[in-house]
């Protein structure tokens, strides 16, 4: 697979061996970028075993220590180690369970280094010594350090020999088998990063972490049995040669990545299209070759899968750069398999789908967006995961609403139940009461905790599944029917149309306070914190800052970093000045907080008040000028002054005092726009810094307001409540008697429900 036509192959063949490097350039593609020169070169084999589940490999490693610091030593991570027993941090931090997989004992994995040798000196595997850097538990073998026996200075270039082998897990976290599929991630022995005065990069494999590892060129030969269907990063460049025992051996190469992964399965339908992404408006994206490795079983699965790598080429193409790679295997695991699925390698993604994928809910569509996406945000600009997961989780997931929004529409949410899908969405997960001193509510007797304010007037011009989309993604879930979100299907919300920002909200809400964005891997509070934080809540900001700089200028923002970062190591603080940089404006003051604290936003409209002045009273005016309104008020012993002409209390128009009080509840203070609306028709938009705790309009005359609204555009996607931001001058008890008679209503068909169970 994957093979060149004839004459591309011959030049292929004579670049390879006029020159190694010449070979490289050619996967490399044309990306109108100078790429800087590689800090390190594979040349490797491997040998699978599907029987006893083995890889037999060794690697020639070449590393260009690009720094000013000198190191005599270099550490190596041992991924697959984390699967090697209970005790492991990973094992520890996780229990047996990742993505709802579970690792059953006699099912572990694991990676040895058998030889190592420096500048083909001696043998030194027996020095290798494990460390742990992060926790300091003995019982960890994720990460070897190596003595160098010398020194390697700036600029010079040290290689290495080894030997290793492993056994793959079953499938659970990434990488593993199940059945014939094997798909081997972080299958090698991969060195840290060095980082020059600051020493070596090379965490422990966590739980709730994934990878970081320098740019490299790979040259890599694959033996498989015969009959197995092969994928791997890059592309093959050589007809596979087979051997009289059985096998056959694949040759790929890949410049400019920073991870090889393969898959080989006999059971693979494999499907290749050559696919154009560009248009008359987008003439420099370039053609790729688009393979998918799909399970027989989701046969009719391809065109979707297809279409949504085509979506994520043009519309990433066209809006951060062009993909700069020839090649993309898209890998469908077997069923049993899931742990290896969803998982991005550079030109390889593993996906994920099922028999009973309804196109409703945009599986496999959505997975396989959010993982092509990930070669851009990691392949291409490779962020720190260990260190700054949402550098490259968050900005993925944000781009994936994106594309998904742009090329699908508004689309009905879906779950599922017992593994089968249901339309609709359930009100689970929903937002922590926030805390009484902040927000006014009050507790009853009974623990309902009642708002502070009544309904807002608009709810009588919403249909139920609207209202019920409000309370998801703004309400507090103190209110009473927070009570029954939980019942089965009568919770749920079917056919609800509903965009990337919405689902990035309903996340939010779910933990707000837990962590800040800004931490390492595994110091969350949580797994559901670590994901929160990584994906959801750093979509979010994004998707703020879209609203607040225009879609036009945040995407030369994330081009701009794209572009002057791709092939590097960039950090938040420099995605932080890229942002501010390319908006022409510090944006320190939202993306400090909201980045590196786990302070909310929230602004409250909380009083309206439109009350009607009395009709004017007294003595007006000074000597000849002084007249009487209204009774009384004459001077002693003389008549009072005589009325003017036309200004009886009856013929005055009313006049009314308004004010409006806005409220800062959350921590965060931003500039907000607040928009008053009376009942005349006129609207006015004020301006307010937000920096103190309040601030009140005051509006005299005869126009009576009916509703002001902060942040009307709803600029602050983070805002914790938008259900706060709008409130009327005047409380309407229709709406009211109307949600209560639905509500009893409801409730009535709870009740007959269990009392059908019983």
């Amino acid at each position: 697979m994957n093979s060149f036509h004839s004459k591309t192959q011959a030049v292929t063949v004579a670049l390879i061996l006029l020159s190694p490097l010449a070979g490289f350039r050619l996967a490399y593609g044309q990306t109108g970028i100078d790429p800087p020169a590689p800090i390190l070169e594979y040349t490797m084999t491997v040998r699978l075993d599907p029987a006893q589940r083995l890889l037999t490999g060794n690697a020639t490693i070449h590393w260009r220590n690009t720094t000013e610091t000198a190191t005599s030593e270099m550490p190596f991570h041992l991924y697959l180690n984390a699967f090697r027993n209970n005790r492991s941090t990973f094992m520890r931090e996780g229990g047996n369970q990742q993505r709802r997989n579970i690792l059953e004992e006699g099912q572990w994995g694991w990676m040895e280094i058998t030889s190592i040798k420096v500048d083909s000196g001696d043998e030194r595997a027996q020095l290798l010594r494990f460390i742990q850097p992060d926790d300091g538990n003995d019982d960890d073998r994720t990460v070897v350090l190596l003595p160098l026996g010398r020194t390697v200075g700036p600029g010079e270039t040290v290689r290495l020999k080894i030997d290793f082998i492993a056994r793959l897990p079953h499938a659970f976290a990434r990488t593993g088998f199940k059945g014939n599929f094997f798909m081997a991630g972080q299958w090698y022995p991969k060195p840290g990063v060095f980082q020059g005065t600051d020493g070596w990069n090379c965490h422990q494999f966590h739980a709730d972490s994934e990878f970081f590892a320098d740019f490299a060129h790979f040259d890599v030969t694959i033996t498989v049995p015969q009959g197995y269907i092969l994928g791997a990063t890059g592309r093959e460049i050589l007809p596979p040669v087979t051997h009289p025992d059985g096998t056959i051996s694949h040759h790929f190469i890949q410049a400019r990545v920073h991870d090889f992964a393969w898959a080989a399965d006999p059971d693979f339908v494999a499907i290749t299209r050559h696919l154009r992404p560009g248009s008359e408006a987008t003439p420099d994206l370039p053609p790729v070759d688009v393979t998918l490795l799909l399970q027989p079983e989701h046969a009719g699965h391809e065109e979707r899968v297809f279409r949504a790598i085509f979506a994520g080429l043009r519309w990433l193409g066209t809006w951060y750069g062009p993909y700069p790679y020839e090649t993309l295997t898209v890998v469908d695991p077997q069923q049993g398999a899931r742990g290896a699925g969803g998982m991005e390698y550079p030109t390889l993604i593993t996906i994920g789908s099922n028999w009973q994928a309804p196109a409703a809910r945009l599986s496999p569509e959505r997975v396989t967006i959010h993982e092509f996406g990930h070669q851009y945000w990691y392949g291409l600009v490779a962020s720190n995961e260990f260190e700054e997961a949402w550098l490259d989780e968050g900005i993925t997931t944000y781009t994936t609403g994106r594309v998904l929004d742009r090329e699908y529409g508004q689309r009905s949410r879906g779950t599922s139940l017992a593994g089968f899908p249901v339309r609709g969405y359930p009100l689970l997960h929903l937002p922590p009461p926030p805390e009484t001193e902040s927000t006014g509510i009050r507790p009853t007797p009974l623990g309902i905790h009642l708002p502070p304010s009544p309904w807002p007037e608009d709810l009588k011009e919403l249909k139920p599944a609207e209202w019920l989309l409000l309370y998801r993604l703004g309400l507090p879930s103190s209110s009473l029917l927070g009570g029954f979100r939980d019942v089965p299907f009568l919770t749920y919300l079917p056919d609800l149309p509903t965009g990337a920002v919405d689902g990035y909200r309903a996340s939010y809400l779910s933990g707000p306070r837990k962590d800040r964005i800004q931490r390492t891997a595994w110091e969350y509070l949580d797994r559901a914190s670590y994901g929160l934080n990584s994906y959801d809540r750093p979509a979010l900001v994004l998707a703020t800052l879209e609203r607040l700089l225009g879609e036009e200028t945040m995407t030369r923002a994330l081009r701009t970093y794209q572009q002057r970062y791709r092939y590097g190591h960039p950090t938040g603080r420099e995605f932080e000045q890229v942002i501010s940089e390319v908006a022409g404006r510090d944006l320190g003051w939202l993306l400090g907080p909201l980045l590196r604290g786990n302070e909310i936003l929230d602004y409250a409209v909380t009083s309206v008040e439109a009350r009607e002045l009395p009709a004017a009273a007294g003595v007006f005016g000074l000597g000849d000028e002084r007249r009487l309104r209204g009774q009384g008020n004459g001077l002693p012993g003389q008549p009072p002054p005589a009325p003017a002409e036309g200004t009886s209390e009856d013929q005055e128009a009313a006049r009314y005092r308004n004010e409006i009080v806005v409220r800062r509840l959350g921590a965060v203070a931003v500039p907000v726009v607040v928009e008053i609306e009376f009942e005349d028709g006129t609207v006015i938009h004020e301006n307010w810094d937000g920096i103190y705790a309040w601030t009140r309009f005051v509006y005299e005359g005869t126009r009576r307001v009916r509703r002001a609204t902060v942040d009307p555009k709803r600029v602050y996607a983070i805002d914790l409540n938008w259900s706060n931001n709008t409130r009327t001058a005047l409380l309407s008890r229709r709406p009211v008697a109307r949600w209560s008679l639905r509500f009893l209503l409801w409730m009535q068909n709870v009740l007959t429900f269990y009392s059908g169970l019983a």
